[in-house]
């Protein structure tokens, strides 16, 4: 920021100028500071955007708050403060790098943002305008039936890349009128109405659609959107990997097929030939090898079949449901677990019995890591892995079995010498009764 040039000595400045410029000192801190929120907001995002071998690879944590590094010979890597950080605060937050919501689920949550889902089927009306190009509207028509209805309507059911409306009309949008004229008779009755609404030079033809509030895949049928999700085009990018399961033989759709799912949507993310990950704001799926998965108690022959049958290399297989098995964050919604999800953000940091945070799937989807209390800066970032309110035993074979280690934070460590101290007085008591 350049220097102010006055054109006195600021001494002898009218108390009027002097007020304009503390006003415009203050104006410009105002400005400035406005300024750096937008640059850390901007940071945030360019730092989760990063594919592995960025920052993120690098251990800086979204926000710039946190960044992972060495926590000493015993424990491994830890994530530790940059700054102070005061009870209350996102430390940092993603949308986590893999994720499936289970069967039972499917209808009730967004397989992408985790909202729930209206148990009705919802909508609302919006009058559009649909353009025109090359003689085209650009989006594909079919007969879909609506929840509850037993009549087949209009609906969108693709929008091509280059098409003029995308944007302006979403896959599952269904035609209620064209040209305020009402649309009775499905895609067949509709399409000739939309041409005709192109007589003559106009290049625009009005229409009314009825906007679900979410999606229900009709093809796997193991899968919902919500509006928001659907209008950012991920019901389109699911087609990759709804495809893939439609073609499985019959057997491995029975039952729950959350595992089928997780691994074909890891497949399909990772593949050189495919759409790629479904947003660009979740940690890339490739940082998920840096997380611990423990063996599990599961048969070669079935991870191996389990491999061959969603495309994965069996290492990548066995590794993912070993993930599961020791680093899965649960997903929660309306008091119910609806699915799991694996994120390095949650993995990444180590355990302690008295955590100073807490990391949890929020209402909007992302694994936010928030503080329980003052940190400092430098100060390690600790989560639970286990409910604190269990007792020591209990907190020690649930990490041993799930985690493979055993806890020797500070809480253990006081309550286990409490607990050989009250054994100590104990047995003491019974000797001395003995005595007498």
């Amino acid at each position: 920021m350049p220097e102010l040039e006055l054109t006195a000595p600021p001494e002898t400045v009218p108390d009027t100028d002097a007020a304009a410029l503390k006003k415009a000192e203050a104006n410009r801190k105002k400005r400035e500071k406005q300024k750096a929120k937008k640059a850390a907001v901007k940071e945030a995002v360019d730092i989760s955007n990063e594919a592995p071998g960025g920052r993120w690879q690098l251990g800086k944590l979204p926000g710039n708050r946190a960044e992972r590094r060495s926590s000493g010979a015993d424990r491994g890597l830890g994530v530790f403060s940059l700054q102070p950080i005061a009870e209350g605060d996102v430390i940092a937050q993603a949308k986590p790098g893999l994720s499936v919501v289970f069967d039972q689920a499917a209808d009730l949550v967004c397989s992408f943002c985790y909202d729930q889902i209206p148990l009705k089927d919802q909508s609302t009306e919006h009058a559009l305008s649909l353009k025109t190009g090359g003689g085209s509207f650009g989006i594909v028509l079919d007969d879909l039936t609506p929840p509850g209805s037993e009549q087949a309507v209009a609906t969108v059911t693709r929008v091509v890349n280059d098409s003029p409306n995308k944007g302006i009309v979403r896959v599952g949008d269904r035609l209620v009128s064209v040209q305020g004229t009402a649309v009775s008779g499905g895609h067949a009755a509709a399409v000739p109405m939309l041409k005709a609404g192109l007589e003559g030079s106009a290049t625009e033809v009005a229409v009314v659609i009825a906007r679900p509030a979410a999606l229900h895949c009709q093809g796997c049928k193991k899968l919902s959107v919500c509006q928001k999700c659907a209008g950012e085009g991920r019901l389109q990018w699911h087609n990759a990997e709804c495809a893939v399961f439609q073609a499985l033989p019959d057997g491995a759709k029975q039952g729950d097929t959350s595992i089928v799912r997780m691994l074909l949507r890891n497949k399909v993310s990772t593949a050189p030939s495919g759409p790629g990950e479904w947003s660009a704001e979740k940690e890339p799926i490739g940082l998920l090898d840096s997380l611990q998965g423990n063996a599990v108690n599961l048969p070669v022959d079935q991870v191996d079949k389990l491999a061959k049958l969603t495309g994965n290399r069996f290492e990548t297989a066995a590794n993912l449901i070993y993930q599961v098995r020791t680093n899965a964050c649960q997903i929660s919604r309306g008091g119910a677990k609806v699915g799991c999800a694996l994120s390095v953000l949650m993995g990444w940091h180590n355990h302690d019995c008295s955590p100073n945070a807490a990391a949890v799937v929020g209402p909007s989807g992302e694994v936010a890591v928030t503080a329980l209390k003052d940190i400092k800066e430098g100060e390690e970032i600790t989560i639970s892995y286990v409910d604190v309110k269990d007792d020591i035993d209990k907190r020690k074979k649930t990490l041993l079995q799930h985690y493979g280690f055993e806890c020797k934070c500070n809480r253990c460590q006081d309550e286990a010498r409490t607990e050989l101290k009250q054994r100590m007085k104990e047995a003491n008591l019974y000797r001395a009764g003995q005595r007498r």
